[in-house]
Order: structure tokens, then C-alpha cells, then sequence
């Protein structure tokens, strides 16, 4: 598509906004779905880091849980849940093609 493109005189703009982004989208989807998710970096490289600097939702969540703070944790997850199910409803949305 791209050699076809570049036939028929396109510059490099369009054929990265008509043909490059579009064949991006399921990864740029899976990608803005399971960012937010993000635990294992932060536990293995600096766990939670000097003064909370790489703390994340989900090692937030799993360090209440050690520490017996059951209810903070499990509220904590729920938020996490809803957080993460509004951003993948809005990125379906924007992201999802409508082929």
C-alpha cells in the first residue's frame, strides 16, 4: 500500500495518516487498554522506589494487601477497575475502525 502510495505522488504525511496509523490502530488499542496495568517494572527494578517515585495503582494495591490493609486494598482495586474500564470504553471507541 505504501509503494502504491508513493506511485500515485503521495507525500509523507498522508501516507502515514491514511495508511500507517490506520494499520497501527488494534496495537495502539491493546497498548492504551493495558498501560494503566503496569506492576512487575516497579516491583522487580526499584520496589515502589525511593519516596514513591515509580508507585504505581496496582503495586499500591498488592503493597496495602501485604501490609493487612485488606479494605484500602480492595477499594483501591475496584477504583483501578472502573478507571480501567472507562479508558477502554473510550478508547474502543475512538480507536476502534469502523471496516
Amino acid at each position: 500500500m505504501l509503494d502504491a502510495a508513493e506511485m500515485d505522488g503521495a507525500s509523507e504525511w498522508p501516507k502515514f495518516r491514511n495508511i500507517t496509523l490506520p494499520l497501527l490502530r488494534p496495537t495502539l488499542l491493546l497498548g492504551a487498554v493495558l498501560h494503566p496495568q503496569f506492576f512487575e517494572e516497579s516491583f522487580v527494578m526499584t520496589q515502589d522506589g525511593p519516596l514513591d517515585s515509580t508507585l504505581s495503582a496496582s503495586y499500591y494495591i498488592y503493597e496495602k494487601f501485604g501490609f493487612g490493609q485488606y479494605g484500602v486494598s480492595s477499594a483501591a482495586g475496584y477504583v483501578l477497575f472502573i478507571i480501567i474500564a472507562l479508558v477502554s470504553l473510550l478508547q474502543f471507541k475512538t480507536l476502534n475502525s469502523k471496516d
